[in-house]
């Protein structure tokens, strides 16, 4: 249990051979505060230094949605970072935002990404990957996609957030030969009786 602001004062203390532990009970102005010893570690005279615990992370996990969209027997992929920092490839997709459904989210990501509209399907990929230094996670939901309408990307068409700047039909040959994530992206999309997957956490790829 956490301590309130309104702790007044904390000891911890230990003499004799048995090395006894005396605790005064931190007062506040409402509980009694009661400390679990486990937190704390003697340091070998009368005294004990309490346990540093991991940090854990105030921020919560990015939930993201993508397109697996076969089309001719050949997969859409974009790249995955903006300009042309990275030959990385992924499906299209994006951000989920609150309120919205995930399927909502994609059509509005791969239209903003492509221009194409689609009909979304059923999810058969879940993904996440990390950049601890960044304190950064994403958890991807991918499902599988048909066009609705047009098939044809515009050459001017420009994605809205000036981040996907590339596209590229792929045969599973191509995808192969193609830098991309998650790896078992390829095992997935081109295998339509493939149950839905799980891709373990991975560090992020550049």
């Amino acid at each position: 249990m956490r301590a309130r602001p309104c702790i007044k004062t904390t000891q911890l203390a230990a003499t004799g051979p048995q090395q006894q532990i005396a605790i005064k009970v931190a007062k506040t102005c409402f509980i009694t505060m009661q400390i679990d010893l486990r937190d704390f570690t003697w340091n070998g005279g009368a005294s004990f230094i309490r346990t540093e615990s991991p940090k854990m992370s105030k921020k919560q996990p990015r939930v993201a949605v993508r397109a697996i969209i076969i089309h001719e027997d050949r997969l859409l992929l974009v790249n995955a970072w903006a300009g042309q920092k990275s030959p990385l490839m992924c499906t299209p997709g994006g951000g989920v935002n609150i309120g919205t459904s995930l399927p909502e989210n994609l059509k509005r990501e791969v239209f903003e990404e492509t221009g194409l509209d689609i009909i979304v399907g059923a999810p058969a990929l879940v993904n996440e990957f990390h950049m601890p230094e960044k304190d950064y996670h994403q958890v991807e939901v991918f499902f599988r996609c048909t066009l609705d309408g047009k098939t044809n990307i515009a050459d001017d068409w420009k994605d809205l957030e000036n981040v996907v700047n590339r596209h590229v039909w792929v045969t599973e040959a191509d995808l192969a030969k193609t830098m991309h994530k998650p790896s078992s992206l390829g095992r997935v999309a081109f295998d339509p009786n493939c149950d839905l997957m799980y891709d373990p956490l991975e560090l992020i790829v550049s």
